[in-house]
């Protein structure tokens, strides 16, 4: 999959940004042979986030509204979740928990939860090489609808910072649904982003 997407953030009120961006991939629902339309989706989101204070605390509250340009409306592929998170910084590393909540799940699947806890951890011996690490469960109320029972999600990698210019990062991420299940298998992820 080629994969995309664009950040925007500015400070409003100290210590208050507002965040705004777009993410894209090709997709490809249609291994059973069915033909749906979908090949592309495009993730829409924003939020507020900030720190509370010195205490290394930090917070974010957002939303994320996921779609699937030229599917059928009929498949009800289209939807949209909102997402809270928390996270505090150790020095030698930060943690973080966040839950997402969708009222209507992809193709009507029912409600959704999605409880995700990370951690990165600087590398202080290499200037801009990081790790990073989260395991997440997805919670699905109509399992049949969706086309898989609730899973287990995990992702490590590592990031290092190019002559202060470039963030390139690989990520390894896999789940516990049986191999070869339809878009739950393992995958290599190779990630280059920018900040001005």
């Amino acid at each position: 999959a080629l994969q995309g997407g664009f950040d925007y953030e500015i400070a409003v009120a100290k210590p208050v940004t507002v965040y705004a961006g777009v993410w894209g991939s090709n997709v490809d629902f249609n291994e059973s042979g069915s033909v749906d339309g979908a090949t592309v989706e495009i993730d829409w989101y924003g939020g507020l986030k900030g720190n509370i204070g010195d205490t290394g605390l930090s917070w974010d509250a957002g939303f994320i509204y996921y779609s699937y340009p030229g599917a059928a409306s009929s498949l009800d592929y289209d939807f949209w979740e909102v997402q809270g998170a928390l996270g505090y910084d150790f020095g030698i590393a930060s943690v973080s928990a966040s839950l997402n909540y969708s009222p209507e799940n992809f193709g009507k699947s029912g409600d959704a939860y999605y409880y995700k806890l990370g951690v990165d951890v600087p590398v202080p011996a290499v200037e801009g090489l990081s790790f990073s690490g989260y395991v997440a469960k997805q919670d699905i109320q109509k399992n049949a609808v969706f086309g898989t029972a609730d899973y287990v999600e995990w992702n490590i990698g590592v990031t290092y910072n190019v002559a202060g210019l470039f963030d390139a990062s690989i990520n390894y991420s896999d789940t516990d649904v049986s191999p070869g299940a339809d878009g739950k298998e393992e995958a290599v992820l190779f990630t280059i982003s920018r900040s001005f």
